[in-house]
């Protein structure tokens, strides 16, 4: 083998291990699928607690569950697989105590799909009824202090009335010890009606700032709609980069390749040749010293001839 059947054979290689090479870099990866959602157990919200999430049976990851839901702004569940891939999404039963679910939920797996899947999961749920046993507790108490006040003010009228009807000098020690106790009656009322109208007041500064929290999430929810849209874009915009460069390089490639063969095939077609012209040369070279021969054996005999 000689030196440029050797350099050829080099070029080949090389550009064989580029194409290889090449193909892994270049390679377009697939589009992930993404969700998020509300989280419920038997259609009742959940307080914080873990979501599990499987691939093909395999674990992935785990997201947290706030306020009854998952994958919030840029905290989604990602996933990167091929298309009929099954996902299933797993309540975690151990991360709370006031509920526990029976059931998984599936889903099929879709490239470049950004979902909002809502999670509503089969089991138990009293979390929502220990919420609300409190406030009804709360409320009652409520009530009975405003009962015991508006029977403690009926009181204070009858001492009033009393204090009108039986205004006589002997009873001047009584009156004075029923007017102390209005007057204490009138100030226990006084503070029962400040603490309604403080507990009236929270409750509507409550419904304020709940209004403020649904705004707040709406707002939420469209920029990162328009966040998820802008990311799409992106996606896709480097998808067609990748795609164009690794079909240029492909066909930067394909013509080295071919320049390659070409300059194999004139190497080989030139070496045909030499042989060609050195075989014709030995040739000639045969005939010449036979017709040599020839003639010095002519000569010969004519000398021979002639000394005779």
């Amino acid at each position: 083998m000689n030196k440029k059947n050797k350099k050829v054979i080099s070029v080949l290689s090389t550009l064989a291990l580029l194409s290889f090479v090449s193909t892994g870099i270049f390679a377009i990866p697939n589009d992930p699928n993404s969700f998020y959602g509300d989280v419920t157990i038997d259609n009742k919200i959940i307080p914080d607690s873990t979501l599990n999430y499987y691939l093909n049976d395999d674990l992935i990851g785990t997201k947290d569950i706030k306020n009854s839901k998952y994958g919030i702004k840029f905290d989604k569940v990602v996933l990167t697989g091929k298309n009929g891939d099954n996902i299933k999404f797993e309540f975690d039963s151990s991360s709370i105590d006031c509920a526990s679910a029976t059931s998984t939920i599936e889903y099929t797996y879709v490239e470049g799909e950004i979902k909002k899947l809502d999670l509503d999961f089969s089991g138990t749920n009293t979390c929502a009824d220990t919420t609300e046993e409190t406030e009804t507790e709360t409320d009652a108490g409520n009530s009975g202090g405003g009962s015991r006040g508006g029977s403690s003010s009926g009181g204070s009228g009858g001492n009033s009335n009393t204090q009108t009807e039986d205004e006589t000098p002997l009873n001047e020690t009584r009156t004075i010890e029923e007017i102390k106790n209005e007057k204490e009656n009138e100030n226990s009322n006084h503070l029962r009606t400040s603490s309604l109208i403080q507990n009236t007041q929270k409750d509507s500064t409550g419904q304020v700032e709940d209004i403020e929290v649904i705004s707040a999430e709406k707002s939420t929810d469209e920029q990162t709609n328009l966040e998820i849209k802008k990311q799409i874009t992106n996606n896709a915009l480097g998808g067609n980069i990748i795609a164009n460069t690794s079909k240029s390089l492909f066909g930067v490639i394909a013509l080295v390749l071919c320049l390659t063969s070409f300059i194999v095939w004139r190497e080989n077609k030139k070496r045909n040749l030499r042989k060609n012209k050195k075989a014709k040369l030995t040739d000639s070279e045969i005939e010449s010293e036979i017709i040599s021969k020839d003639e010095n054996e002519t000569l010969d005999d004519n000398d021979e001839s002639k000394e005779n």
